[in-house]
């Protein structure tokens, strides 16, 4: 992903931009952390500001050789907090037990904790507690506000060495979250397959699902997987169509898969799973640059009758053509794809205010083809001309809105006394400050020589919180807007709206 630096003046103070930055991410990120802090073990202070300091200047240490049970579990939480904000250090040792928590939860946001229990000659053994903190798909069991949480041991060495006790995994409940790798991987296309599996229960219904997937892997990596988004888009999808699938009673559904497209832009997997009587099927298309699924909307042109929806796993490709997945299990051809590759880039430009603190941020995330053919690059110019038009309109009112935001925020702060204030104030200005505006896209329309764009904004930090969508539409041959010419001055005018409410 390629970002655009910018450089701002606010009073008299000029700063840089420091990359890409998404507020929302970092709000969404600190609550985990605030989360996972509440699990954390009482720590040492004072000790471990000690190993913080050893470790800035000497590095990992390599033995644990004289050390205590307490003191092991203070200098890994010190470890930990390390590979939070470097997340290249694969000297770390905490790194096998993150790699076990993305292997799990394939990426998701997940609180965790852990304890340093015991200690048996030259090894430590070690629990993690770990909960997702992010399912948006299917419905969450909770005990009063604590999701349901997984663990697994580990064990520390002499030379500092964590290795992961796989056969220690306990997923709290049958989860479609968890994903367990078996042994079976393989080649195909050039490509790294490991079978993964999971299982889910309709508590309603009784009915349970054992899927296995083709999961995408990068041979010889040690951390943070290539295919993560890719991988991910695949469970959910799945999950989705578990959830919605009309549940006839306690039964036990096996779902295995045929991969009926697996090239430099698509991966298109069909799922069959049988049941004692029934056999359902169902798809999960992925774009492999940016790990979205492929909307059947976004490549279907056929207009359907009100009783007759299809979904995002209703339909598979196969030889660059379409087949849509019918109630009956039949499959019928529908279209050919004439997808237009793309990836995703983002502007940011932060706010800060005369004394040097970030106050807040806009950032646009917008699409860019990945042709070199002229109705592309026509496309291309259009959307680059919009994202710096847009950045020109409103980006001095929405100062003014954010410094006065900022000043309201400040006085808030100031009744909670001064360490209060310098606490919160250190806070805010490490995640993004507390005014933000984003402009996310996703493609609703790629086929049949057209390339459409929905735009959503939405805001933090102002009296009035907004979303508002536009969507824009243009003709590949020539970079023609076909639908949603007004979308980029409604655009704008809803941000004056929005900044004229807040102060």
């Amino acid at each position: 992903m390629a970002a655009n630096d910018t450089r701002r003046r606010v009073g008299n103070c000029t700063v840089s931009s420091t990359g890409i930055l998404f507020i929302s991410i970092y709000i969404f990120t600190f609550i985990i952390f605030f989360l996972t802090g509440k699990e954390e073990v009482k720590a040492n202070p004072d000790l471990r500001n000690e190993y913080e300091k050893e470790i800035e200047n000497n590095g990992f240490r390599t033995s644990t050789e004289g050390m205590t049970v307490e003191e092991v579990e203070d200098y890994l939480l010190v470890v930990r907090d390390c590979l939070r904000y470097d997340k290249q250090d694969n000297n770390n040792p905490f790194v096998p037990i993150m790699d076990k928590l993305y292997q799990l939860y394939m990426g998701e946001e997940v609180g965790h904790s852990f304890r340093v229990n015991q200690q048996k000659g030259d090894v430590f053994i070690g629990t993690v507690i770990c909960s997702h903190y992010g399912d948006y798909i299917l419905p969450y069991h909770f005990r009063g506000l604590v999701p349901e949480q997984t663990t697994f041991e580990f064990i520390i060495k002499k030379n500092w060495e964590i290795e992961v006790l796989d056969d220690t995994v306990n997923s709290a409940e049958p989860d479609y979250l968890v994903t367990f790798p078996r042994q079976m991987s393989y080649h195909m296309n050039d490509y790294t397959i490991q079978e993964y599996e999971s299982s889910w229960t309709d508590e309603e219904s009784g009915m349970e699902f054992k899927i296995t997937y083709p999961f995408l892997v990068e041979a010889g990596e040690e951390t943070w997987n290539k295919w993560e988004a890719v991988n991910a888009s695949i469970r959910d999808v799945s999950a989705l169509w578990m959830l919605e699938l009309e549940k006839t009673g306690p039964d036990v559904v096996e779902i295995t898969y045929s991969i009926k497209t697996l090239d430099d832009e698509l991966y298109s997997i069909l799922f069959t799973g049988k049941g004692k009587e029934d056999t359902y099927q169902f798809g999960a298309t992925v774009l492999l640059r940016t790990g979205e699924i492929l909307l059947f909307d976004a490549i279907s042109e056929i207009e359907y009758g009100n009783d007759i929806v299809f979904s995002d796993y209703d339909y598979y490709i196969m030889n660059r053509r379409i087949y849509v997945i019918g109630l009956d299990g039949g499959t019928a051809y529908n279209g050919r794809l004439e997808y237009q590759p793309y990836h995703w880039e983002t502007k940011v430009e932060e706010i800060y205010d005369d004394t040097g603190v970030m106050i807040g941020a806009v950032s646009f995330k917008y699409p860019v083809l990945d042709s070199d053919d002229s109705g592309a690059k026509a496309v291309n110019s259009s959307i680059v001309k919009d994202v710096e038009q847009f950045y020109e309109e409103i980006m001095d009112t929405f100062t003014q809105a954010a410094l006065k935001a900022a000043d309201y925020v400040r006085d808030l702060y100031h009744q909670g006394g001064q360490e209060e204030y310098e606490h919160n104030m250190n806070l805010w200005n490490e995640w993004g400050g507390n005014y933000g505006l984003f402009i996310s896209g996703s493609i609703v329309k790629n086929n049949y020589g057209k390339f459409g764009i929905k735009y959503e904004l939405s805001g933090t930090g102002m009296q009035s919180e907004y979303a508002e969508e536009s969507i824009c539409i243009y003709q590949l041959k020539d970079g023609e807007i076909l639908e949603g010419k007004e979308y980029f001055d409604e655009m704008v005018k809803n941000i004056y709206s929005s900044c004229e409410t807040s102060r």
